[in-house]
């Protein structure tokens, strides 16, 4: 039985670093573990000591912008030089205390919007993101509806508690 190829619909990830609304096409991570190793009076060797290198982030997307480029380009200046520590989640993974380490911009006269690579340094342990921050821009708004709608509920149902106590 052979297996039928469907293409995948050309989507972005919508991530918000402070200010910006970043829309990521793709993504890449690697990470590193670095051991140390001493030698024995025997002449093997021993590993004194292992630990995870700093994890680096690649995100190729777009920056949207509306009449100039410089309300993006200032702010994400500032990300940088500031050393400004971000927390965002990508496709079910929370990362914190990210920083920008680099970035990369170009633009087409013909288009509205800044092509842009960024690379970041996730210095702290990666978690799992709660299913309802994990998002693409596609399902962004129907995650608010459906929390409004929770909150609202909560609000009812406390407003009810209290006139019946």
């Amino acid at each position: 039985m052979s297996a039928i190829f469907q293409p995948v619909p050309p989507r972005s990830f919508l991530i918000t670093l402070d200010t910006l609304e970043f829309h990521a096409q793709s993504w890449s991570l690697s990470a590193t573990c670095t051991y140390a190793e001493q030698g024995s009076v025997t002449g093997g060797r021993y590993l004194t000591n292992a630990y995870t290198r700093a994890r680096v982030l690649r995100l190729k997307g777009s920056f949207f912008y509306k009449d100039d480029p410089a309300q993006v380009v200032l702010p994400l200046d500032t990300l940088l030089t500031d050393k400004t520590r971000l927390a965002f989640s990508l496709r079910g993974v929370r990362y914190f205390a990210v920083t920008i380490t680099s970035y990369t911009l170009s633009e087409e006269a013909t288009r509205g919007v800044l092509d842009c690579t960024l690379e970041m340094l996730v210095t702290t342990p990666l978690t799992e993101a709660p299913a309802e921050t994990e998002t693409s821009t596609d399902t962004d708004t129907e995650t608010e509806d459906t929390t409004d709608t929770t909150n609202t509920d909560a609000s009812d149902t406390a407003e009810g508690d209290d006139t019946s106590a």
